[in-house]
């Protein structure tokens, strides 16, 4: 077999899946006040350690594995002078099956669905209006879909129920607060300031 047909036959490496951001900026009246702030739409890549199965290196560490896919937004005030004060709100539902946009784009965030006067959606689409009752003049806001909901998905190797339940929702979700309040991210300087 020829150097060329070999190649052929090797299967493509896997993709990494790497953490995406995109940012942008809005203002909105929230009471009296006009806001201004970023909104930073992102999917974080959560993984665990990783040791060799079997063979003549069996336990030696391989490095972090991938295993989830965790999508977020998140609403930060622009201007604030010390950040180390201001209060940081996180909000999600459960998986599977319930991911953030009912406490988002219905309760806490800075647009919401337009309702009717008998507070009913319109049909489809959707409108969006700017919510004066969001609470982002108070506290920054970070919606999570925790794997299994929205966006957020267990990587290539990993089973959605590993991820499934109130307790490894508790688990990947407080992993997803704590990497983000030790390790923050250029893009998402505000998570690591409380």
């Amino acid at each position: 077999m020829s150097e060329e047909q070999k190649q052929e036959k090797t299967a493509p490496a896997a993709e990494i899946p790497q953490d995406v951001v995109v940012t942008s900026r809005h203002q909105i009246k929230c009471g009296d006040e006009t806001v201004a702030y970023t909104a930073t739409v992102g999917k974080m890549v959560l993984g665990e350690e990783s040791t060799v199965q079997e063979g003549l290196q069996k336990d030696q560490y391989e490095g972090i594995k991938p295993r989830g896919e965790f999508f977020y937004t998140a609403y930060t005030r622009d201007g604030v002078k010390d950040l180390g004060k201001r209060p940081l709100t996180f909000a999600f539902n459960g998986g599977p099956g319930s991911p953030s946009i009912w406490v988002h784009m219905g309760l806490l965030g800075p647009r919401r669905i337009q309702l009717t006067d008998e507070g009913l959606p319109y049909p489809p689409p959707p409108k969006l209006t700017d919510n004066s009752y969001s609470i982002l003049d108070i506290t920054d806001l970070v919606f999570i879909d925790p794997v299994g909901t929205g966006y957020s998905r267990a990587t290539k190797g990993s089973k959605p129920l590993e991820f499934w339940g109130w307790k490894k929702d508790v688990e990947s979700v407080g992993e997803f607060i704590r990497l983000n309040i030790l390790f923050p991210t250029p893009e998402l300087q505000r998570f690591g300031s409380f």
